[in-house]
């Protein structure tokens, strides 16, 4: 077992100018699984159930200058999937309507979910992998027929062996990332300088706020934590 010992996130998020940042809306659905890792599960607006202000949103994804809109969690997006449909649909128009990329971020399991998927249109499906497991890689080889699609798995320590086989076992996969676990100590550094020249094709991804973040209150925050509002999308007229 990895030792879960918390540990103040890292400041890469202040070094970002807003040309570098992308754009997450981070849902609040709820989530089928319990990661120890989520991110969310302390998160302060956790409880936090309110209607999406569309009009807000549309004014700030028309305002954000960068290409990619990515639709997250929170929870996860594709929970309970038949009731939050429409959100996610028109989440999607309005990125379209201001030309931008919608990705989504999903943990979900995917096999009942497929078709639903095609019919939104994503640019990309980003699927957190933490497990070897045939289903998963049926998943994604499926998703591939009608989508682009990056593998995710979350670094909580694991031995390199093990990120070894997760890379080679997915490796149909195009883009794959190995991310630094938030709030989780881990020798991050170690399992990237052990593996990077052995596979130059995968992302290592230090923990950093690399977005602004669209949350469950309908404010935009330049933390995941939520901490600091993103100046830039605050309009100047008080909101309804």
């Amino acid at each position: 077992m990895t030792a879960q010992v918390r540990k103040e996130k890292s400041g890469l998020g202040g070094t970002l100018c807003c040309q570098e940042k992308n754009f997450s809306v981070v849902t609040n659905f709820g989530c089928a699984k319990r990661c120890f890792f989520c991110a969310f599960a302390n998160h302060r607006l956790k409880q936090e159930r309110r209607a999406v202000d569309w009009d807000y949103l549309d004014w700030c994804i028309g305002r954000f200058t960068g290409p990619k809109v990515s639709v997250s969690g929170g929870g996860d997006p594709l929970f309970e999937l038949e009731e939050n449909f429409q959100t996610l649909e028109k989440i999607v128009a309005i990125c379209r309507n201001h030309n931008r990329q919608a990705d989504l971020h999903t943990n979900e399991d995917l096999l009942d979910k497929l078709a639903v998927i095609e019919s939104l249109g994503f640019h990309q499906v980003v699927v957190s992998t933490h497990t070897i497991s045939e289903v998963r890689r049926e998943e994604l080889t499926r998703l591939l027929k009608f989508s682009r699609v990056r593998a995710v798995v979350v670094y909580v320590g694991q031995n390199p062996d093990w990120v070894r086989q997760w890379i080679q076992f997915y490796s149909f996969v195009p883009k794959l990332t190995v991310r630094e676990c938030r709030g989780v100590v881990a020798d991050f550094n170690k399992i990237w300088q052990t593996l990077q020249s052995e596979f130059p094709q995968v992302r290592f991804l230090a923990d950093g706020d690399y977005n602004y973040y669209f949350m469950p209150d309908n404010l935009i925050y330049d933390d995941y934590e939520a901490s600091r509002l993103a100046q830039e999308f605050q309009r100047k007229e008080e909101k309804q």
